[in-house]
């Protein structure tokens, strides 16, 4: 038999329960940490909204080099739909990215495709990258992932 107190506290756990399950998307796997050009890489999440017009990226960018290194938000681009896009600049909230040496910084961007993204690999490369406000000479580039 079950107590009074169980089976009030049931109902309210199941709704909350089915709530949940119902809007919450569940995460693609993404390709473990890469190196790129003195960077490690961190992929915490990549998925399609908007219809699979747009992508977000959740990146974490580690800076192994003996300098700060940045670069224009403009030189991120994701190769999708047969073109590279740019990330959103009203959607992206540090407009001027940089890393400082020895640290990491997290990147959120939204790349709006314009047309549907298919699951699959997609390429993200940041061209133009300056270390210590001199050009490093090579981008960074690195792979997400949007499912299969």
């Amino acid at each position: 038999m079950i107590s009074r107190l169980a089976r009030r506290l049931a109902v309210p756990a199941l709704l909350v329960t089915g709530l949940c399950l119902s809007s919450c998307k569940s995460s693609v796997p993404q390709p473990p940490q890469q190196s790129s050009v003195g960077t490690r890489i961190d992929v915490v999440k990549a998925a399609k909204s908007d219809k699979g017009k747009r992508v977000d990226v959740r990146v974490k960018i580690w800076n192994d080099h003996d300098a700060r290194i940045s670069f224009a938000l403009g030189d991120v681009g994701l190769d999708a739909a047969g073109r590279r896009v740019t990330p959103n600049p009203a959607l992206t909230k540090i407009q001027n990215p940089g890393v400082q040496q020895g640290s990491y910084q997290q990147f959120d961007w939204s790349f709006e495709v314009g047309e549907p993204v298919g699951p699959g690999t997609y390429t993200i490369t940041i061209a133009n990258v300056q270390k210590g406000g001199a050009p490093l000479g090579e981008g960074i580039s690195f792979q997400i992932n949007l499912g299969q």
